[in-house]
């Protein structure tokens, strides 16, 4: 009966091994320079975007990305899970640059009140992020941000226009707290 027992968790371990091999397999890759992908990534690159990315790109997961416009992410970015991209004008995202989990991130907001008949429904304007920059978790970052280089961004905050090199911020709208040393 413990030779049944032994041969019934060998079996089940190669089937767990088989199918983790299956998943790598399938792991999906943009042209380029290869990307670490978890579960459930869905990114929309439409006619007029393309991702331009550096080396040792990771989406944790649960990522949905629609880009539209020219995106560019340095080396050594990571997405926490649940990220939300949104790119309609242009984003750019500098070297070691870490987002906690829910971030979200758009270039475009939509205009409140009447729009005449083929006039656009939102605004748009690009994002950029510098380098060594950390976003914690539950952040949103609207168009026309600019973080710039060194910079923290508590949880929870909502960036709008500019934050300058080597500060914490925090806050709705995000504020500068203090600079980092």
């Amino acid at each position: 009966m413990a030779d049944l027992r032994l041969d019934r968790r060998r079996l089940e371990n190669g089937v767990r091994r088989l199918r983790y091999l299956g998943a790598l397999a399938r792991r999906p890759s943009l042209a380029g320079t290869p990307m670490v992908f978890g579960p459930r990534v869905d990114i929309r690159v439409g006619p007029g975007g393309g991702l331009d990315r550096g080396e040792r790109c990771v989406i944790a997961g649960d990522f949905h990305g629609v880009i539209d416009a020219p995106t560019t992410w340095g080396d050594d970015v990571f997405f926490n899970v649940g990220a939300y991209v949104c790119v309609f004008e242009g984003l750019t995202i500098g070297s070691r640059v870490m987002f906690g989990e829910r971030v979200s991130i758009h270039d475009e907001d939509h205009v409140v009140g009447p729009v005449a008949p083929g006039a656009a429904r939102y605004r748009t304007s690009p994002v950029i992020i510098g380098d060594d920059v950390w976003v914690g978790a539950n952040v949103v970052v609207l168009r026309g941000s600019r973080i710039g280089s060194g910079s923290v961004v508590a949880a929870g905050a909502v960036v709008r226009g500019e934050v300058p090199d080597g500060v914490l911020v925090a806050g709705v709208p995000a504020k500068v707290v203090r600079e980092l040393l």
